[in-house]
């Protein structure tokens, strides 16, 4: 039952990130093969993990849905990191 209520959260939130792109206009040019090309190259760097395929720099924030702006990372990873932006994320960590 927790695991149908985070997926129903997950996908109302990918469908509201979907409609906040549109009306933006951000790029939305990532292929399928780009795609697998990514969780193939997630899968080098964390086997073993699920993987979410992930903005670097987030709908929220302007990135748009390209090869450039997407990675695969753990989805531990990319539920702990919300909408923040990678140096957002090093500051936190005191690597910035």
């Amino acid at each position: 039952a927790k695991y149908l209520g985070e997926l129903k959260k997950r996908m109302r939130a990918a469908k509201d990130a979907r409609r906040e792109a549109r009306e933006k206009a951000l790029p939305d040019t990532l292929t399928t093969e780009q795609a697998e090309h990514l969780f193939a190259i997630g899968l080098a760097m964390y086997p073993g993990e699920k993987l979410h395929l992930d903005h670097i720099v987030p709908l929220s924030k302007g990135g748009g849905t390209t090869l450039a702006n997407m990675h695969a990372i753990p989805g531990w990873l990319n539920d702990s990191k919300g909408d923040a932006l990678p140096e957002e994320i090093y500051a936190q960590l005191g690597l910035a």
